[in-house]
């Protein structure tokens, strides 16, 4: 997921982000956290969704996934 565009997230966007990620994570399918601002990150942090996601650099996530490089470029 990238969080580039998302400037804030209230307690609903927690609850969806949980609930998607639990669906998710019931289809074995690893969800990857990228492009957090400050704030965003503090949520995470603050919410414990830091323990549930896997939140990478923008660096880490292109390293791990680089065909994403070219949605970034267009």
């Amino acid at each position: 997921m990238d969080f580039h565009s998302v400037k804030f997230l209230d307690s609903s966007g927690i609850g969806a982000v949980i609930k998607a990620s639990s669906a998710l994570h019931n289809r074995g399918v690893e969800i990857f956290v990228t492009n957090l601002n400050k704030n965003l990150n503090s949520v995470f942090r603050l919410s414990g969704l830091n323990h549930i996601l896997s939140i990478l650099t923008l660096d880490e996530y292109l390293s791990k996934f680089p065909e994403f490089q070219k949605t970034l470029e267009a």
